[in-house]
């Protein structure tokens, strides 16, 4: 998720035994369980008050206030159209489907940010128009499921032309293979140059892709693959038994304290066992329970109440 502006709407996702201040129901002996056709992760348990920063317009779509102006942000409209798909308001979520549906048309198929975004940590900056894989992710997770609530062709049809995204960074996609992950495909939150290979977004990336394999070949290699990296990559996102926000510590050589905060660590061990659910594997097992272990040491505070914008 956008750590710092992009305007995400970053969630607390409270679906194991750790958790933050939240109604949300605990998990099973066996563990939480992902569904492609139900409430995406915990969002049906997030309240629908948004932070000052973020209005609705009067055509319904947020807008994320950037200095002293109101922007609208696309991963912003994906995150409300799952929050309000998950507590079953689907005017709301059809709303911003429709928004993704008319936006991908104009872009052939992408959800371009529009603004330029320098990464503070990295020294990295992304000029706009830019996309993101985190966005095309959320924004496929959202429309295959009003597609499959309402039956409405439309939704499926963006939900596949946001494939077209899934190309190389250096073509202006989404696709990296830093030399880091020797050749393994990497869906970037962030196409920058050099690489930042931020954990969370690819996590998010996977699981609009599983989402949409159903209906596509195209999608379930591209997950397939995305699977693979993350089993080799996730001992890099290791330091010390807690978790990595990314590898800019390691692809643009920049000494720096890029630990996940607590509220991303909680996300990244969510993800973890939303992926497990899906594709079970030791080794996310693994780092799921090692990193769980460690949230209290890392840096910063639980997000509270589910959702923050930074």
């Amino acid at each position: 998720m956008i750590r710092v502006v992009a305007s995400a709407v970053v969630t607390c996702l409270a679906l194991s035994t750790v958790a933050c201040e939240t109604d949300a129901p605990r998990t099973t002996s066996h563990g939480y369980t992902y569904s492609r056709t139900g409430p995406f992760l915990d969002f049906g348990h997030r309240p629908r008050s948004d932070p000052p920063s973020v209005i609705l317009s009067d055509d319904g779509l947020p807008r994320v206030l950037y200095g002293t102006t109101y922007r609208l942000n696309p991963t912003t409209v994906t995150q409300l159209g799952l929050r309000d798909y998950s507590v079953g308001y689907m005017a709301g979520a059809r709303r911003q489907a429709n928004y993704l549906v008319r936006a991908g048309r104009r872009h052939g198929g992408a959800w371009p940010l529009a603004f330029d975004y320098t990464l503070p940590a990295a020294h990295v900056e992304l000029k706009g128009p830019w996309v993101s894989a985190m966005t095309q992710g959320e924004g496929m997770s959202l429309l295959t499921r009003m597609h499959r609530r309402t039956g409405q062709r439309k939704y499926l049809t963006a939900a596949l032309d946001a494939l077209t995204a899934f190309r190389p960074v250096a073509s202006g996609g989404v696709v990296d293979k830093p030399p880091i992950l020797h050749g393994r495909p990497f869906y970037e939150e962030y196409p920058t140059e050099p690489s930042i290979l931020v954990l969370n977004g690819f996590m998010f990336t996977l699981l609009g892709l599983y989402d949409l394999a159903p209906y596509s070949h195209r999608a379930e290699l591209l997950f397939d693959r995305g699977y693979r990296t993350l089993l080799y990559a996730l001992p890099l996102y290791d330091r010390d038994g807690m978790s990595l926000y990314d590898l800019s510590n390691r692809t643009n050589r920049v000494p720096g304290h890029n630990c996940a905060s607590k509220g991303y660590a909680l996300i990244h061990v969510n993800l973890l066992q939303a992926m497990n659910s899906i594709r079970p594997n030791s080794k996310l097992r693994f780092y799921r329970e090692r990193w769980k272990a460690t949230i209290k040491r890392a840096p910063g505070a639980p997000f509270p109440g589910g959702t923050l914008l930074p």
